[in-house]
């Protein structure tokens, strides 16, 4: 109930202002479906705004009890965002992948640290592609470009045939390293990092032959 009094449902978002004063006991989490935009964001007094995009659970594949995709669990000491993917079972020496994005922005000066629509509309704009903290204009490609790793493998899914070139790229957009490039068809394509890059995160970036535009980027972590 410390944790509820701290909640507030307003302009289709579920609100949680901490409030370090409250006084809580007893098992200090609470659960909430992130709904079919699937986000859950934070916003701290020095106005950084850390954002977590997923994929969202059909209600069919929650996990059983009171459990569900969105969980803030809360001390005194530390407030935790942690998401989940499908209940569901894993074959024997199988796997599975579930999307998640992780953004993080300054937020503009003219956007109060409160219940508003400006701040939910902010967020909406950033997992949507519409502002990103990558330089001018939109280059996602999430609706063209899917992309994930697979052991020390870099897989990439392209909706239609392409003349690109493929790069990795350090998280300071430095040392790049160029994976392929040419006619690449439409499905996945897969490629090997060299065993002499750095290791750690690094951009996957995707550019169009000739123009050099750049198509796609996606932030993966270390292979």
């Amino acid at each position: 109930m410390g944790l509820l009094k701290q909640v507030r449902d307003t302009l289709g978002v579920t609100w949680f202002t901490y409030d370090s004063s409250a006084s809580l006991s007893g098992t200090t989490k609470i659960f909430s479906d992130g709904g079919a935009a699937g986000w859950m964001a934070h916003v701290d007094k020095g106005r950084v705004l850390f954002i977590k995009k997923f994929t969202d659970t059909p209600l069919a594949k929650k996990a059983p009890g009171t459990e569900n995709e969105c969980e803030l669990y809360v001390t005194q000491a530390l407030q935790e965002m942690e998401l989940q993917g499908a209940y569901d079972a894993i074959p024997a020496n199988d796997s599975v992948a579930w999307e998640v994005k992780w953004f993080v922005r300054k937020l503009p000066d003219g956007i109060a640290i409160s219940r508003n629509k400006a701040l939910a509309d902010f967020v909406t704009q950033v997992v949507s592609g519409a502002t990103t903290g990558l330089g001018a204009g939109r280059a996602g490609g999430q609706a063209e470009f899917r992309s994930g790793i697979s052991r020390e493998s870099i897989r990439l899914r392209i909706s239609r045939p392409l003349e690109m070139k493929v790069s990795l790229v350090d998280a300071r957009g430095n040392a790049g390293i160029v994976l392929a490039e040419g006619h690449f068809d439409a499905g996945w394509h897969v490629f090997h990092a060299p065993q002499a890059r750095n290791t750690g995160p690094a951009w996957l970036i995707v550019r169009a032959a000739g123009s050099n535009a750049v198509l796609y980027r996606s932030l993966i972590p270390g292979l």
